[in-house]
């Protein structure tokens, strides 16, 4: 085991697992509402499942698709692939978590957040229109070309995303701003969001690596409170990197202090 391999942040963020991880390249891999890159090119479906189902409930009734097409558990995978972990019976996350989402109405809590975000900003629902060439999780990558075919210019800004009763997500994201001045989101969903909550935020600049969200809780009791204290240990590794160790450290403490929550708060928030 690599313990000392450092996990690299280029348009994704990383994770290891517990078996040897791969040297030939980083892979995308999702799985619930992680969406990382490990070096893990070169070792099988099978051995990956295996890898994460350690930390994160992974298991080896998930199939696994890979750029969009279901794959077999011996299946190698290469550099840059796109690996995603989903349950037999549909497009649903591998583990069992509560779902972020659009908020159903901009709340004073979104308001105040909006407002230290982006001073002077309003947010705004959007629609979501992916093109034919976008892939999930890379907004920044896929505007440009976009904007090449059809024109109009790149907006950078923050989707807003609500755990209710729990805690709001604020996800660096950009958008396309159409000749007609219509601001589109063109970026799929992979839990099929067809409108989302953005704030543009003229003062966001793209310099290829990673830019730091923002999670805010929604309840003080003290469950919510760690568990939104661990989630932003992982927010910060998905934009520090760090060692297989530190990323199973992390993984496990935001397992763990889910579903302590969950259960505290009775499952509140799922869908």
């Amino acid at each position: 085991m690599r313990e000392t391999t450092e996990i690299r942040t280029v348009r994704n963020s990383s994770y290891g697992g517990q078996q040897p991880l791969g040297r030939m390249g980083a892979v995308n891999v999702v799985f619930g509402p992680h969406d990382l890159e490990m070096d893990v090119a070169g070792l099988t479906v099978e051995e990956i499942q295996c890898s994460l189902g350690n930390v994160l409930n992974v298991n080896m009734e998930a199939d696994a698709y890979l750029g969009g097409n279901l794959v077999e558990d011996k299946s190698i995978v290469v550099a840059a692939g796109r690996l995603e972990f989903m349950r037999r019976w549909g497009w649903k996350a591998a583990i069992d978590f509560p779902v972020e989402t659009t908020p159903h109405a901009i709340s004073p809590a979104i308001q105040r957040l909006c407002a230290e975000l982006a001073p002077g900003q309003k947010p705004v629902f959007i629609r979501v229109e992916p093109s034919a060439e976008a892939t999930q999780g890379n907004c920044v990558f896929n505007v440009p070309p976009h904007i090449e075919q059809f024109g109009g210019r790149m907006i950078l800004g923050w989707c807003i995303w609500e755990w209710p009763g729990i805690l709001l997500n604020a996800e660096f994201h950009a958008c396309w701003l159409s000749p007609k001045e219509e601001l589109i989101d063109i970026t799929p969903k992979r839990d099929g969001e067809n409108t989302i909550l953005f704030l543009p935020d003229p003062l966001l600049r793209f310099d290829g690596k990673r830019i730091l969200g923002r999670i805010e809780p929604l309840s003080y009791k003290r469950e919510v409170l760690e568990y939104v204290a661990a989630s932003r240990k992982e927010m910060q590794l998905k934009v520090q990197g760090g060692s297989v160790a530190d990323v199973r450290t992390v993984l496990a403490e935001v397992a763990a202090t889910r579903q302590k929550m969950i259960r505290r708060m009775g499952k509140k928030g799922h869908k």
